[in-house]
Parts: structure tokens; sequence; C-alpha cells
């Protein structure tokens, strides 16, 4: 029995001591090993220039195209071909002045013989030979006479049907020999020196944009790049079925290239803020007592997550503005952050770079 007691106490000693280090090494740290580590993707933020942008989609048009319509009756005698290039003032169309212009002799005529009596009849006025009703009555005759030959001058000028500005003849609506009456079109003419992209501004960002508003125009499908213009007309009124503002943006069409009808995507800028932390918005950890995000810290030679509490600003898509709770060069995990505790080592597989611009897209077009 004394043998059997001794081999228990050698025992318990035994399970005590090996008790005893367990303990000693767990208070050491020697079990940190043992903390999860995850697997997660982050972005270093920075101060930069945070700029919103809306996205639109237009059509373009030419500034000046307009259908060229006949102020007087006749039939056609001439006309220019499609294709031609004409400068403001140039003939397009002729119609036969044969009737015009004889009304236009006689009205001519008429004029003549009255100012030669005005001249006649003023000294004679003068001189009280002749009444004042009498001359008035002149007077009266001479002007009647110069408003008839104004109007006949008109009418003869009209059989002769100009260009209204320098443009390219796009469409034909008459032949020589048809027979015209004032206000039928003859002639369709566009100048594509200048255009212009209408679209339709959603409602919500009507207090956003103004006339001059910087727009980037997106060419780059018409082998054009980008090109910087700016808002030229924005509407008071929103389109009850769009629920849009109408806008237009007129820009040179230096190399002729450009053709009315085509279709752009436009970058409209709707915000731009100075020294800024903008984060994804699927970075942010909403808890109970508001936003948070985590960042990796450097501790003991491992990353390692800490949840801390920042304060938002203005977003917009997939960007929000961070007010408080962030720095310069912050590392910010923006994947993997919803398997992630307090205190979660890090495997960090790849550091995303974001910018500050952001895109609102809208697929708008308007016509």
């Amino acid at each position: 029995m004394s043998k059997y007691y001794s081999l228990l106490l050698i025992i318990s000693l035994l399970v005590f001591s090996a008790c005893g280090a367990d303990g000693e090494n767990s208070e050491n740290g020697e079990n940190s090993d043992r903390a999860r580590t995850i697997v997660v993707e982050t972005t270093i933020v920075e101060s930069s220039e945070y700029s919103d942008f809306i996205r639109l989609t237009g059509s373009m048009e030419a500034v000046e195209d307009a259908m060229v319509s006949a102020q007087a009756s006749g039939r056609v005698l001439s006309i220019v071909e499609r294709g031609t290039r004409v400068n403001r003032g140039d003939i397009i169309a002729e119609l036969d002045d044969e009737l015009v212009r004889a009304s236009y002799n006689v009205a001519k005529a008429n004029y003549n013989l009255l100012v030669d009596v005005f001249n006649r009849q003023q000294p004679l006025h003068a001189d009280s030979i002749v009444s004042t009703l009498e001359f008035n009555q002149i007077v009266t005759q001479k002007e009647q006479a110069e408003a008839q030959l104004n109007q006949a001058k008109r009418q003869l000028e009209d059989t002769r049907i100009k260009a209204p500005f320098s443009g390219r003849v796009e469409e034909r609506m008459v032949r020589e020999g048809e027979l015209l009456n004032p206000g039928m079109p003859v002639v369709r003419l566009v100048n594509n020196n200048r255009l212009r992209i209408r679209a339709g501004i959603p409602e919500r960002y009507a207090l956003d944009i103004r006339e001059g508003t910087p727009v980037t125009i997106n060419l780059a499908s018409y082998g054009a790049g980008e090109m910087d213009a700016a808002v030229s007309f924005i509407g008071a009124i929103i389109d009850p079925n769009s629920r849009t503002l109408p806008v237009e943006i007129e820009f040179p069409n230096r190399d002729g290239n450009l053709k009315p009808e085509m279709i752009v995507t436009m970058d409209i800028t709707r915000l731009v803020l100075d020294d800024v932390i903008t984060v994804p918005r699927t970075a942010l950890i909403r808890g109970e007592e508001g936003m948070g995000i985590f960042v990796a810290r450097e501790e003991n030679g491992h990353k390692v997550a800490r949840l801390v509490d920042i304060k938002i600003g203005e977003s917009s898509g997939n960007r929000v503005i961070v007010t408080e709770g962030l720095s310069d060069k912050d590392e910010v995990v923006i994947i993997g952050q919803t398997n992630l505790n307090e205190g979660d080592r890090l495997n960090i597989t790849r550091t995303h770079n974001f910018s500050g611009r952001n895109i609102s897209q809208t697929s708008q077009i308007a016509r």
C-alpha cells in the first residue's frame, strides 16, 4: 500500500508541474500564434481631389441646320445640286420672275413720276401758289408709291432664294420646272462646323449643373479621343415623362469628321472637392453606434485588423468621403472585411489603387 500511495503522489506532482508550465507559457503569449488569419484586399488612402461626374449619352446635331423655304411663288428655273457648299448670301435656287419684274417696273415708273411731281410742286407750295392740302396729297401719293416700289423690289428679290448661312446642301425638295408657292421647302442646308449635343439631366442633379459647367466628351469610338467643352444651355422645366432637364453642349467640329445623329457619351462635372479622403462604399461597416471601417495596423511584425469609428460626408456611386477617423497613408480593408473581427491577423493578397473620380451614370438620350 505504501508503494501505491507513493506512486499516486509522484503522478500528482507530474500533472501539477505540467499544468503550471502550460499556464506560464500562455501568460508569456507563446500561444498567440493561434489567432485567426483572414485573407483580405486593401487600399492606401490619401487626401486628393474628389470629382463626381454625371455620365450621359446624347446625340449630336448641327447648330445651323435649316429647311430653306420659298418666300415667293413661281416656277423653278435653277437649283443647286446636293452636296454643293454655299456661302451665306449665295443663290440656292432661282424662280421665274417675269410677272414680278413687270410689277416692279410699273411700281418704279409710278414712283419716279410722283417724285417728279413732288419736286415741281414743292417750290410752288413754298410760294403759296399750291395750297397745303394739295401739296400734302402729293406727298402722300409719293410715299405710297415708294412703299409699293419697296414691296415690288422685295418680291423680285424673293425670286432668288439665298443661303441664310454658309453650309452644305444635304437635300433637295424640288426640281427644276416645278411650281413653288410661299412657304414650300426647297433645300435642307447644314453647317457642320459647330455641333450640339442634346441630353437629359436627372432631376436629382438639377441644382448641381449650371451653364458653363465643364464637360468631357468621349469621342474614342470615332477616333477623336476626348474633347473638353462646357454646358451651353440647361432648361428650367423638367420633362414630366423622363423626369430630366434638357441640357445642351456646343463645341467646334474642327476636323469635320463628326456628323449629326452620332451617339456620344459625356461626363458633366457635378462636384469637385479638394484634399478629401474617399473610400469604396463597400468598405464601410455599419454598427449600432454608427459607421466604422477596418484598417490594417502593424503590430508585433504582423498586420492586424482594427475597427475604427468614422464619419462620412458626400457620397455618390461607389465613392464615399470620410470626414473623420482616417488619415493619409492608412491602409483600409476593402475586400474580406465582412469576415473580420477585431484583432484578426491579415493576409493581404492585393492592394488596390482608387482615385477620387466617380461616375454617376445614366443612359438617357434626349432628342
